[in-house]
């Protein structure tokens, strides 16, 4: 028997996480679920990231503590979550449901007979509550799995997702609570549409890789993404927010040459525009998890999510084909390149 309800409000929590959209999504859960008593902490990624997360926190006027997880440590951790404890915290919210140092973390500063529960960590939850993806079974989801028994703790049942409307075999599966973004501050005092489309970039190298895409062919969709967009919205200023990771000096020419506003934000891009407190006239992006947050924070701007048509059938199509309907049903429009102009 758990001590306390699933998702009931004020029960004191540990939360930990590793990445800015996790963060956007536990501070959301601390104030949907009145939670005033916590203990959040950061899993730091020795990237640009950390600098981005701990910017948002702060902004957000919450506490927590960053850890980094070494060799050393991690024996260490694992030690302290094997041993019974009792104390005030009887939840855990984990960002990444396939993050093992998140567990070796969290475990040990719960109760026994708690319960863990998690947030999301943009398309990769999506998959995963679809069955898309598998947890991993390696010998440290093994240990936490054990440990977990051992200790009366429940894992792998109960989600706080910003994401709704899936399948009925999802809710069969799973036991899912709808985590609601617009409660942030930063959503407040919204004032008319601006006049800038947004085209939220991607890492380029990865998604060509997984897509089998040439550069060069990428390169060559993207300038017809961008004429395409002047062409829908000739008023519009157009700005294209780059990924964090992708640090490709090319496609910053072709922002230049088709008069395009290139952005590389310091925070993640749902913050940097949320910030403006305007709503985008329009939002383009590559099947991005960002497109399905913006819709929810804007949802009467209109969002597209840009495709490549491809022959190939693999398992990133098919995920990217699956996110592609699901983004549909939640009224994203698609859009396969080339685009006519």
């Amino acid at each position: 028997m758990y001590t306390t309800s699933i998702f009931e409000e004020k029960v004191p929590s540990v939360i930990v996480v590793n990445s800015p959209f996790q963060v956007l999504c536990a501070i959301a859960a601390i104030r949907n679920l009145k939670i005033d008593q916590y203990r959040f902490i950061v899993c730091l990624n020795n990237d640009s990231r950390d600098s981005q997360m701990i910017k948002l926190l702060s902004s957000c006027n919450v506490n927590y503590q960053c850890k980094r997880i070494n060799y050393i440590n991690k024996l260490y951790i694992l030690i302290k979550s094997i041993i019974p404890k009792k104390c005030r915290f009887h939840r855990l919210f984990i960002g990444d449901v396939r993050c093992m140092k998140l567990y070796l973390i969290g475990i040990g500063l719960i109760s026994d007979h708690s319960t863990i529960i998690y947030l999301d960590d943009g398309i990769m939850t999506i998959s995963y509550l679809a069955n898309k993806i598998e947890q991993p079974l390696n010998k440290w989801f093994r240990l936490i799995t054990l440990i977990s028994s051992y200790r009366r703790i429940r894992l792998l049942r109960d989600f706080y997702s910003i994401y709704d409307n899936m399948s009925d075999e999802v809710y069969q599966k799973w036991n899912i609570k709808t985590n609601i973004l617009k409660t942030l501050c930063l959503c407040e005092n919204m004032s008319d549409s601006d006049t800038v489309s947004c085209i939220i970039g991607t890492n380029s190298s990865v998604y060509c890789s997984y897509l089998d895409l040439s550069i060069d062919y990428f390169y060559s969709m993207l300038e017809n993404l961008f004429m395409h967009v002047k062409h829908m919205y000739p008023s519009c200023t157009i700005e294209y927010y780059a990924h964090g990771r992708d640090d490709n000096d090319n496609i910053k020419t072709i922002c230049k040459n088709n008069g395009v506003v290139y952005v590389l934000p310091s925070k993640m891009v749902e913050l940097s525009l949320l910030e403006k407190k305007k709503s985008p006239y329009s939002i383009w992006g590559f099947t991005s998890s960002a497109l399905y947050n913006l819709k929810k924070l804007y949802p009467n701007t209109l969002v597209y999510n840009v495709r490549f048509h491809s022959n190939i059938r693999n398992a990133e199509n098919e995920e990217y084909d699956f996110l592609t309907n699901y983004y549909e049903r939640n009224g994203i429009v698609t859009k396969y390149l080339p685009l006519n102009n």
